[in-house]
């Protein structure tokens, strides 16, 4: 039997967060990730890596990338998933806000700049939030 013939089978599957489902045991820092918008890779039946998204006028942002130590290998076949799912809903581009300090988003930032689709601004930007109660006492 050839090599070629034999089909692998993935150690992992990708799919959409299930209700209910929690990411506590991921970095992630969200009370309520939303299922539509959140993908995971899983390992022995376990979220080990996540993206969660958000639509914002026709395009998608990404809100958070997140892994295990385990599950950091399945981040750029997560996020391929996540693109062609995002392409497939109608969306056609993408917004991020970057920490290069974090090594998940500055390799993100890497791939990002090597398909040619990353476009800088020219002047820093500033992620800001916060609890829209706390802005209502303003």
């Amino acid at each position: 039997m050839s090599w070629a013939n034999v089909i692998l089978e993935p150690i992992t599957s990708a799919r959409l967060l299930r209700e209910g489902e929690s990411l506590a045991h991921l970095p992630v820092d969200l009370p309520h990730p939303d299922p539509e918008w959140t993908w995971v890779a899983e390992v022995d039946g376990k979220a080990a890596a996540a993206v969660l998204m958000a639509p914002c006028h026709g395009s998608v942002l990404f809100v958070r990338i997140a892994s295990s130590p385990d599950g950091k290998y399945l981040l750029s076949r997560l996020l391929r998933r996540v693109f062609r799912d995002c392409r497939e809903r109608g969306y056609t581009g993408y917004l991020m806000y970057a920490d290069p300090s974090l090594p998940v988003e500055a390799k993100l930032l890497r791939l990002l700049e090597k398909s040619g689709t990353l476009v800088r601004y020219p002047r820093p930007q500033v992620l800001v939030g916060g609890a829209l109660g706390d802005l209502l006492k303003w």
